[in-house]
């Protein structure tokens, strides 16, 4: 059972550049790649509305995707925090009274139900972020659109720290190993 779509929150999924996402094998990389970027969108698809949601990519397919499901696509640019910090001031000008979400994918092995706990975790918080192993950040959000600060890159965790609040989400196992 699939569950339910969050109608409450602006997302942005932002995917970081393939030439920045360490390849598995010279030969599998960009089709494993692909697959993962596409499972990610199905989960987040799964848990935010479609129309709520607007994909940054610069893979045409991921692109191609979003749209075909639904949700707006924007192709990457230069600077992940310049794309999404215009698609949020996108979103607040049409929806000010949604919280904003920004997730930097790819996720591996997250399903709807783990970007639904993450949200949930989002929720609880005036500005949250979820961090990752590496120091990098998964997840941003902030319940005025206008005051989501995106700082993704590197070590964007104690980026974020200094204006949203930590949290953790229950997560599925194989996705909670990202998490803290």
């Amino acid at each position: 059972m699939q569950p339910l779509r969050s109608a409450t929150w602006s997302a942005v999924l932002a995917f970081a550049p393939a030439s920045e996402v360490a390849p598995i094998s010279d030969t599998a990389a960009p089709a494993l790649r692909r697959a993962v970027v596409l499972d990610t969108l199905d989960a987040v698809i799964g848990a935010v509305e479609p129309a709520n949601l607007v994909v940054i990519s610069d893979d045409g397919e991921a692109r191609r995707a979003a749209l075909a499901a639904g949700a707006g696509a924007r192709t990457a640019g230069r600077d992940v925090n310049l794309d999404v910090r215009a698609v949020i001031d996108d979103f607040a000008a049409r929806h000010p009274q949604r919280s904003a979400v920004a997730l930097l994918g790819p996720l591996p092995h997250a399903g709807p139900g783990d970007v639904l706990a993450a949200l949930r975790a989002c929720a609880a918080t005036e500005a949250a972020y979820i961090a990752a192993d590496d120091g990098g950040t998964l997840a941003v959000s902030h319940h005025d659109p206008a005051r989501l600060q995106p700082r993704f890159g590197g070590a964007s965790a104690a980026r974020h720290a200094r204006s949203a609040v930590r949290v953790a989400a229950h997560l599925a196992p194989s996705l909670a190993r990202q998490i803290d």
